[in-house]
């Protein structure tokens, strides 16, 4: 597929550059490239390039500054190449925050914010006191958490030294890295000694671990295969590895009764019910629609 050349003006053609001109401009090229989402793309980039998130509210008859028109096309031609819109702005939002993202560190999907709005409505996740997060990429899910539980604290494992460091950077931005503990290790039986403790320290585990199955990485969109972290999407051949890992080792980190929350592939729920069919260790308590009401979200409880 034919890309534009770097350096070629993709606004240069426009005699009168207002933001609706901009727009369409980069619209139809967009369109023409197989960009995803191109009216979307298009709109995020001037709105970015104006100082604003969206240009909702914004008068496009209004010329675009001369003096950031080669910031519209050096954007422009990063979305050419597929890059996706988090990564050219370099923050996203997630419920109430706006976090820094940085490639490849996994960007966090709308979905994800269902698995946070889920875990508090839990009364155990409501009275705790200590949790973990199991993957904490950007720190979506525990900077949400610390910041809707002023006096819980969380312990976050990530195998990703970029994605530890973000999470820290984002915490930092939130004033919460005072209660959070980030660990670079991969999460295994061997994690039991990394978090020095005997003891069963936490009330509840959270994750949105990595769940899509290997045979399905290579369809994934070039926005995503090319850019974001494949530890972070690929859970083996059925999607199940960490996941396997998680219900292997919590029982010996969340208290009895302790809640554990984990955001999974469509077919996971009935696939991990089975699995913990006849367990005394962990009950598989119900599973939880995402905003399209597909099974995405499994709630479980430590027994013993």
């Amino acid at each position: 597929m034919r890309t534009l050349q770097t350096g070629m003006s993709l606004i240069k053609t426009v005699r009168t550059k207002t933001i609706r001109k901009c727009c369409e401009l980069l619209t139809e090229k967009f369109i023409s490239q197989g960009i995803s989402e191109p009216k979307q793309s298009a709109e995020y980039i001037i709105a970015y390039i104006l100082g604003r998130k969206t240009l909702s509210g914004v008068n496009r008859s209004e010329l675009v500054p001369k003096e950031r028109l080669s910031w519209v096309d050096r954007l422009a031609q990063k979305r050419l190449r597929h890059m996706p819109l988090q990564y050219i702005v370099k923050e996203w939002d997630f419920r109430d925050l706006t976090l820094q993202l940085l490639p490849p560190v996994f960007i966090p999907r709308p979905e994800t914010e269902n698995l946070v709005s889920l875990a508090l409505c839990d009364s155990r996740v409501l009275a705790s006191r200590q949790f973990i997060e199991v993957g904490c990429g950007s720190g979506a899910i525990c900077i949400s958490l610390l910041r809707s539980l002023p006096s819980v604290r969380c312990t976050a494992v990530d195998c990703s030294e970029a994605a530890c460091h973000l999470t820290y950077q984002n915490a930092q931005r939130y004033g919460v890295s005072d209660r959070l503990l980030i660990l670079n290790e991969t999460w295994n039986s061997d994690i039991l000694s990394k978090l020095k403790t005997s003891e069963r320290n936490y009330d509840f585990l959270i994750s949105n671990p990595p769940y899509v199955p290997a045979d399905d990485i290579e369809k994934l969109p070039p926005e995503i295969s090319k850019y974001e972290d494949l530890c972070a999407l690929c859970g083996g051949n059925d999607g199940l590895d960490v996941a396997r890992e998680i219900l292997a080792v919590t029982p010996q980190l969340v208290k009895k009764n302790g809640s554990i929350w984990l955001e999974v592939d469509l077919s996971h729920p009935r696939a991990i019910q089975h699995m913990l069919n006849g367990s005394d260790q962990i009950k598989y308590v119900q599973s939880h629609s995402d905003f399209t009401d597909r099974p995405r979200f499994c709630q479980l409880q430590i027994l013993q």
